[in-house]
């Protein structure tokens, strides 16, 4: 499931009960920027869900825009409410812990991995979490544990907006985002996490980092495909329907959620310029956020920034 892992990384913002608030320096990277063509010009950005130093900052060219702006919009909106709501929101409901639903094998594989990561502390706060949610965690928390007072872009994207005093705002609410990893089945959540940790024990043992490779196709300006690059990742076996169904939820539907929501903004305030902070997979394939605005009227091209 390699190829969930990158949806999850580039598409869907991961709420962390682990992580620290605070902004370290990131290195140059080429900007993923879509000019959207309304007047005044308004701006999409692709981030990417890594709490790493790297990823964290707006580029220059970014930054600019950004500057100019009047209304910040992120995928949710990053109030501490919608924080809490989140951290509330991925805790069990059904009156069982997490031992008590995996299947004995997956304990293992889980409570292997937290070993290899020196992170077997943890062990009984997952315990609490909806399985989703512990897939959420488990695809970032070694990146966590490298840099553990560092935020992801979009929250100081959101935090940067609100303390120049732009209007910010989300193309979701968080129970809508979170909502999308309901929509899959117990047994389906346990395969995903099953899958992950199978493809993030290969990895160690072949020396790989699917997570940088997924970093440096952004760090690059993700100039190929989403799926090329899901491709390039994903095992042999993994299972198709299940690829397919997690495709479907989380980027053609709302990509075309997001771009209906967007073009209603940009009508009900047609004088203001818009920075949209999005994940980069967003941005990426042929039915992007981009393809749909088209579809409502509003054209856009992708800004190559002068190197």
């Amino acid at each position: 499931m390699k190829k969930l892992l990158i949806i999850t990384l580039l598409l869907f913002f991961s709420f962390s009960v682990f992580a620290k608030p605070t902004v370290l320096p990131s290195q140059q990277q080429i900007p993923i920027l879509w000019k959207l063509d309304t007047k005044p010009a308004s701006w999409l950005f692709g981030t990417i869900h890594l709490p790493d130093p790297r990823v964290n900052q707006l580029p220059l060219a970014a930054q600019l825009v950004f500057n100019q702006s009047d209304i910040v919009l992120t995928e949710i909106p990053m109030e501490l409410a919608d924080t809490t709501l989140a951290q509330i929101k991925m805790k069990r409901t059904d009156g069982k812990t997490l031992s008590e639903v995996l299947p004995p094998d997956v304990q293992q594989r889980l409570d292997d991995y937290l070993k290899s990561i020196n992170l077997q502390s943890i062990k009984q706060k997952l315990q609490a979490l909806k399985t989703w949610a512990v897939y959420a965690a488990i695809s970032i928390l070694e990146v966590q544990v490298k840099h553990p007072f560092t935020k992801p872009l979009d929250a100081n994207i959101y935090k940067m907006a609100k303390q120049k005093g732009k209007t910010v705002g989300g193309l979701e609410t968080t129970l809508e985002q979170l909502g999308y990893f309901e929509q899959f089945t117990e047994a389906e959540q346990i395969e995903m996490l099953d899958e992950t940790l199978r493809m993030l024990k290969r990895d160690k043992q072949q020396g790989k980092n699917s997570s940088e490779a997924m970093l440096q196709w952004y760090l690059s300006g993700a100039k190929t495909d989403i799926r090329d690059l899901m491709d390039e990742l994903a095992p042999d076996n993994h299972n198709k329907a299940l690829e397919e169904k997690f495709i479907k939820v989380l980027l053609v539907q709302r990509n075309e959620l997001m771009a209906k929501r967007l073009a209603k903004k940009i009508k009900a305030n047609p004088n203001k310029r818009f920075f949209v902070a999005i994940g980069a997979g967003h941005l990426s394939g042929e039915k992007n956020v981009p393809y749909f605005l088209e579809k409502l009227g509003i054209k856009s091209q992708r800004f190559v920034v002068p190197q």
